[in-house]
């Protein structure tokens, strides 16, 4: 990850982006949640607690951090609690303490104010003997809101007018104590359980613990001053005051290390100064992943020694590579650029893994080249923009560049989180600009190189009638979300999946030609008929009924998708519609098509609307993926009591059944001239079934 992220950095340069370097020890703060709530304390001159704010969304605390020079959990302004108290005693705890606790907290939550009963209860649970802090967590909390922020003040010096909040907090910090923090905080919970019940839930929780197993420190806790925004231009909670002390905390820090090239006997791995290169490579947050470490080192695993060193010795970076990597991922990885340097892959292998693409020339604005791979949306199945408009963005965006774009290298690679220690680069690929918008052309092209097919969905709205839509261009991890989708043979939903293709393959699907591409499209079209063939035959019957074929609305788009990537990966073996539709195997798919079709049309009219659960077109389909000839035999035996109906058919229904037996003899005699396989190849079975979801020409 060092390269990659030292080549970031240089481009960075070359552009003039200065990324926000950030003191090692200035931490985000965790994302908010349901699991990790967090609350905002507000202090009074004296140091006592006045209110508790429950904070709901990550976007109030964005920009906050939190100066963790201890170790973990000694932190200022921002530190982490467990709840208050235990409401039952821990894994003893007998099932009619549980429910009583559950009834009493179901019971208040429906009264606009609690009862004297409630109340009584809710003093039984907050009594001294249920209190969960023991004198090791009020030790940390005392040093929390002592000595770091004291060890802070000192580091801070005197403040700017604009920024006195933190030192204020600072002041207000040390009037206070452990036990006077928790006495404080239980009144004020209680306080706003007994005055609003029904919305109680997250101060609920934060004061009583109803877990059988002990509770963790996941309450995070952001203090700030009672009259912030009244007697301070900004309150301490503010990402501009956090900025400040950043400031302050490098200027602090000394950091006059040359960034120059070293001589080569104190040079690091990259040529600089190798200053501090015995340390630990910082953490950084990065969306999705969480805590991604630049650089895992650990001497007890000997799989890491290179050229026999182990640990730093074995790649030595310097401080200054360390300050760059950093500032290149956070700056890689900002919020403001997801969708357009960076976004989440997750879906196409249900992997914890984010995509980083970006160009060796950075223009002014980002390029938004990680949507057009299909980046822009956590979930494949909402993802509403078209492919064509990404490209056509990209396109505009890396013709602002002044250099050729065959000189543009467009870096690709993504970051998998293995488990809670470990990231992975789980693939690096680079091209040229070039390169990455002509591929874009032929993509578009390729996944066009279908007959006419148009599948039934429903209205958007309820109450719509059912609607003919045409099918869409998958982004390339899309299609990889899509080979990863094994259907049962019901094809309703998909509730297992695989996974056999990553990120990667879905990249190179897109920008690798040649002989290094064919390996990976047998591969794909393989699994493109194992995994979805059940849901295409499934869509098609259905479809020659006149019905929609209902499957789980996750999977949905699905059904707009895989007929697409079918034309795409035939287009990529060069095999073209115009010459795959006179083929054997798409007319024998075409026949059976006609074939569900006129048995269909029978059954309405001879069988008065009995259709069985196999139209004879579908039923021969299994065997005609395998073995054509035979399943030939087989159709001219079943086929003859529905063309002896449509022969002597009347009316209307005689029309219809005409024009099924016109078309039924056009086909059969273009199978008939056709060169027919023993056995079908996978690229056979792929315009079998694309003959069978065709549409009828009129």
């Amino acid at each position: 990850m060092l390269n990659e992220l030292y080549e970031l950095s240089l481009s960075l340069e070359k552009a003039r982006i200065a990324p926000t370097e950030w003191h090692p020890d200035l931490k985000e703060l965790p994302k908010v949640s349901k699991a990790k709530p967090c609350f905002k304390v507000y202090l009074a001159q004296d140091g006592a607690i006045t209110e508790i704010e429950s904070i709901g969304d990550s976007a109030q605390i964005d920009g906050l951090r939190k100066w963790q020079s201890g170790g973990n959990g000694y932190s200022f302004p921002c530190f982490n609690v467990r709840p208050l108290f235990k409401a039952y005693a821990g894994s003893g705890a007998k099932d009619i303490e549980k429910k009583k606790f559950d009834d009493w907290l179901k019971g208040f939550k429906k009264a606009q104010v609690l009862n004297d009963a409630a109340a009584s209860e809710l003093e039984s649970y907050t009594e001294n003997g249920n209190a969960l802090w023991g004198d090791e967590d009020k030790k940390r909390i005392a040093t929390c809101l002592g000595s770091i922020p004291s060890k802070l003040n000192a580091m801070l010096g005197e403040p700017p007018d604009e920024y006195r909040a933190m030192t204020a907090l600072i002041e207000r910090c040390r009037k206070t104590t452990a036990d006077k923090f928790f006495q404080q905080l239980a009144r004020l919970l209680k306080e706003h359980i007994r005055n609003n019940p029904t919305t109680c839930d997250n101060y609920t929780g934060f004061l009583l613990h109803c877990g059988t197993n002990p509770p963790n420190n996941d309450v995070q806790i952001v203090l700030e001053l009672a009259d912030g925004l009244s007697a301070f231009p900004l309150p301490a909670a503010h990402s501009t005051v956090h900025g400040w002390v950043n400031r302050q905390l490098l200027t602090h820090g000394g950091d006059e290390s040359s960034g120059g090239v070293a001589s080569s006997v104190h040079a690091d791995a990259f040529g600089f100064i190798s200053e501090d290169w015995k340390s630990k490579l910082a953490e950084v947050n990065v969306p999705i992943l969480g805590g991604v470490k630049l650089r895992a080192m650990n001497p007890e695993s000997p799989c890491q020694t290179r050229y026999r060193q182990i640990d730093a010795t074995s790649f030595v970076v310097g401080k200054e590579i360390r300050k760059r990597v950093k500032g290149a991922l956070e700056w890689l990885t900002d919020d403001e650029r997801q969708g357009k340097t960076w976004g989440n892959v997750s879906f196409a292998r249900d992997d914890k893994e984010i995509l980083l693409v970006y160009p060796s020339e950075l223009p002014k604005a980002p390029v938004a080249a990680v949507a057009m791979f299909g980046g822009a949306a956590t979930n494949a199945a909402t993802q509403s923009a078209r492919f064509v408009d990404y490209a056509e963005d990209v396109a505009k965006a890396l013709h602002t560049i002044s250099r050729p774009l065959k000189e543009v290298e467009m870096r690709v690679f993504a970051l998998r989180k293995m488990d809670k220690a470990r990231t992975q680069i789980s693939c690096k690929r680079q091209y040229s600009a070039e390169r990455l918008i002509a591929a874009a052309t032929e993509w578009q092209t390729s996944c066009g190189n279908v007959p006419k097919i148009e599948i039934r969905q429903w209205g958007k709205e309820k109450g719509d009638k059912p609607v003919s839509q045409p099918l869409e261009v998958p982004f390339p991890l899309e299609v990889i979300w899509c080979l990863n989708t094994p259907w049962p043979k019901a094809a309703d939903d998909a509730k297992k999946r695989v996974r056999e293709f990553s990120s990667s393959d879905g990249i190179g699907l897109l920008l690798d030609e040649g002989v290094r591409l064919k390996p990976l499209l047998e591969r794909a079209l393989h699994a493109a008929i194992r995994n979805g063939g059940n849901l295409l035959m499934a869509m098609a019957h259905t479809q020659h009924q006149g019905g929609i074929h209902k499957v789980n609305g996750k999977y949905d788009k699905q059904k707009l998708l895989l007929p697409a990537i079918l034309g795409l990966l035939l287009a990529k073996l060069e095999c073209n519609k115009g010459d795959y539709m006179k083929t054997a195997p798409y007319l024998i798919g075409r026949m059976l098509s006609l074939a569900d079709q006129i048995h269909y049309h029978y059954c309405q009219h001879v069988r008065k609307g009995s259709v069985p659960s196999q139209l004879i077109g579908n039923a021969l389909m299994t065997t005609a993926l395998e073995e054509p000839v035979k399943a030939l035999a087989l159709y001219a035996q079943r086929i003859l009591p529905y063309q002896a109906w449509a022969r002597t058919a009347k009316g209307d229904e005689g029309k219809l059944a005409g024009w099924f037996l016109s078309e039924l003899g056009k086909v059969c005699s273009d199978v008939a001239l056709a060169n027919m396989p023993d056995r079908c190849a996978d690229v056979d079975k792929a315009q079998m079934m694309l003959g069978y979801l065709a549409k009828n020409e009129s």
